[in-house]
């Protein structure tokens, strides 16, 4: 595991925790928003083939440290991957104390993760990208539901997302639901936002 970055005390940081790095554009761009806005950031994820380059923007920003491990299958099989992200759970275990919120972006080996997430859950929170996993043909998901539960706070990339998720897990999970539309993401970490343009009609003449 490898770290770097501000490493300042005080029970007044963020935490965003996506172990395989899942979506780590979307991350970088969240990260690099609340450190504009002051916020110090612990971010705890993993190396990839493609993720370097902004795993080192968020190192040399102000307020911000990186807690990454091989996780991704990317650059480990499956068995050091879980060691890797066993090994990133505990020290944030270590430090929960520390931590005014922890965000859950995307879960990675859930039976790992909830006696983490129970521990932490008057923190948590659960960002739901999906109501359920790519390809899963159920109405739940089980451990999505498990983690919803325990959240103080879900957020939801998109009003669509949400709604489908109200009407798979019920209605219950809205009073503890916000929306915060992710926009577009940068192809580079610094680059600004590019508004997609339909292209022009095709010409026949």
């Amino acid at each position: 595991m490898t770290t770097a970055g501000d490493t300042r005390g005080g029970a007044d940081r963020i935490v965003i925790l996506d172990g395989g790095s899942f979506v780590l554009p979307y991350d970088c761009q969240l990260i690099l928003a609340l450190a504009r806005r002051g916020l110090a950031v612990d971010f705890y994820g993993s190396r990839t083939r493609y993720n370097g380059e902004l795993l080192e923007v968020l190192r040399q920003t102000e307020g911000v440290t990186v807690y990454a491990g091989d996780v991704s299958g990317s650059v480990a099989p499956r068995w050091k991957g879980a060691l890797a992200y066993l090994g990133l759970l505990i020290t944030l275990r270590r430090r929960r104390h520390a931590y005014r919120a922890i965000n859950l972006q995307f879960s990675v080996a859930w039976l790992l993760e909830l006696p983490f997430l129970k521990a932490t859950r008057s923190r948590l929170v659960f960002t739901v990208h999906n109501a359920v996993p790519h390809g899963f043909e159920g109405q739940q998901h089980g451990p999505t539901r498990r983690i919803a539960r325990l959240a103080k706070t879900l957020v939801f990339v998109s009003e669509a997302t949400r709604d489908e998720f109200l009407r798979r897990y019920g209605e219950g999970f809205r009073v503890k639901s916000v929306v915060v539309p992710h926009g577009l993401l940068t192809v580079a970490p610094t680059s600004p936002p590019v508004a997609y343009l339909p292209p022009a009609p095709v010409s026949r003449s």
